[in-house]
């Protein structure tokens, strides 16, 4: 074996070396590729999950709001159209609770007479269907008022939501 010869057999396994070298880089992106996509596919399937939960808690929040918006303009209008014995506290609290009673949309109420005024705690939203409840405070003046003062005055308005229930779909967790 001449020295040309065994230079060229030297350049032909460095040759071969490098073509393998570079098969495992392709190899090792394709695996790089592959997971970044699935990655990637995970992680999209994760967010409109979340958005969906996302917009039905917007929905249920703004029916929740609603109701309560109307139960407070109801009690503002019913309070308009009494006369002037039924605005006295004693009278003015078994109105409001009979009204209060008849309402679809209260699941609960509770009236505390304070002077010349009359307190009410009412929770609105908190059906079977909904998880958002709306909690207020509003404050109804009793008797003859005084200048341009409101008859109801909302002290408290706040919003409730029961704690999420997470789906058991037993998806990933391995019980061996």
């Amino acid at each position: 074996m001449t020295r040309s010869e065994s230079s060229a057999g030297r350049w032909l396994s460095r040759l071969y070396s490098r073509r393998g070298m570079a098969s495992a880089l392709i190899i090792l992106l394709l695996v790089l590729l592959i997971f970044f996509g699935i990655l990637s596919l995970v992680t999209a399937a994760a967010d409109l999950r979340l958005s969906r939960k996302r917009a039905e808690w917007n929905q249920e929040y703004y029916l929740a709001d609603a109701k309560a918006t109307q139960i407070t303009a109801s009690l503002d209008q019913y309070c308009r159209t009494l006369g002037a014995a039924d605005l006295e506290s004693p009278a003015l609290e078994d109105l409001l609770g009979k009204r209060l009673g008849a309402m679809a949309n209260v699941s609960e109420f509770e009236i505390f007479p304070d002077g010349s005024s009359i307190r009410l705690v009412i929770l609105t939203g908190a059906d079977s269907d909904t998880k958002q409840e709306i909690r207020m405070e509003l404050i109804i003046r009793t008797g003859q008022l005084a200048g341009d003062l409101e008859r109801l005055t909302i002290t408290g308005w706040n919003q409730r939501q029961q704690a999420a229930q997470s789906e058991d779909t037993g998806g990933g967790v391995w019980k061996g």
